[in-house]
Parts: C-alpha cells; structure tokens; sequence
C-alpha cells in the first residue's frame, strides 16, 4: 500500500511538471496576471498576458487597452529612484518630509505600431513583480529589452 501511494505522489508530482507549472500561483496553461501596474495618463491596473496573441492593460477605472504581441517593436526598461514628496498638513502648510527616502521605480516602455502610427505606452512596476512582466514580455514577444540608467 506504501509503494502505491509513494507511486501516486511521483506521478503527481511528474505530471506538474510535464504541464509546465511554475509555483502554486501559475502554470503553463493560466494566463500571466500582474497587479500594481500603472500606465501613464491611466492609473493603476492589471497587465495581462494572452497566451499567444496580445498584452492587455486593464486600469480600475476606464478603458482597457490592447496591444498584439506582433504589434510590439521595441522594449526599454529603466529603473529610476523618486525622491519623497512634500506633503500639506490640516493647516495648508507645505511640510518636507522628515527623512529623505529614495523610491526605487521600474519603467518600461513599449512602443508599438497602431493603423495611426507607432505610439508607445509607459508602465510603472512595482520591485516585486517588475522582473516577472520583463520576462515575461521577453518570452511573447521575442524582443530583448534595452536597459537605460543602468550599467548591465
């Protein structure tokens, strides 16, 4: 009886594999999620991506935008640091805050043919997640990503 449960769990385990998943939270076959994303002139939102044909931007508020993987001609990838912003207090007073912490910042910009001409649309990423969607735009589009700001 051992053996045949030890069997089972190799075989589970096997097939997992054989169906490319990657962790608990994806696999070969789901279609790749990533929250905390913004777009410039949008907001935040989720950034898809189809299985074979197109990337979608899909913001909390407003229209979702599209764009084919074919579409898609060049990948730049820069990592920027934003200082703290001052803020106002009840009163309308400016205050500078306490201490001046550096905000790491990924950007990615994709620039893409559309009927109208090349347009390109400007991610933020989050530290979390920024290398997944570079690898992942990487496997859909087959583009290498142009890093800028940064000695690779």
């Amino acid at each position: 009886m051992l053996k045949k449960a030890l069997l089972v769990t190799v075989a589970t385990a096997a097939m997992g594999f054989a169906q490319g998943a990657l962790s608990p939270q994806s696999s070969y076959y789901s279609t790749p999620t990533y929250g905390d994303v913004t777009k410039v002139g949008t907001g935040n939102g989720w950034l898809t991506f189809d299985a074979k044909t197109e990337l979608r931007f899909v913001p909390k508020e407003g229209e979702e935008m599209t764009i084919p993987y074919r579409a898609i001609r060049n990948l730049q990838y820069e990592r920027t640091t934003a200082a703290a912003e001052p803020t106002v207090d009840k009163k309308g007073k400016l205050r500078m805050p306490k201490k001046l912490k550096f905000v790491p910042k990924h950007q990615v910009r994709v620039q893409y043919d559309t009927p109208q001409g090349q347009e390109t649309a400007t991610l933020w990423l989050e530290s979390h997640n920024y290398q997944n969607v570079i690898g992942t735009l990487v496997a859909k589009t087959g583009l290498l990503v142009q890093r800028t700001g940064e000695s690779w």
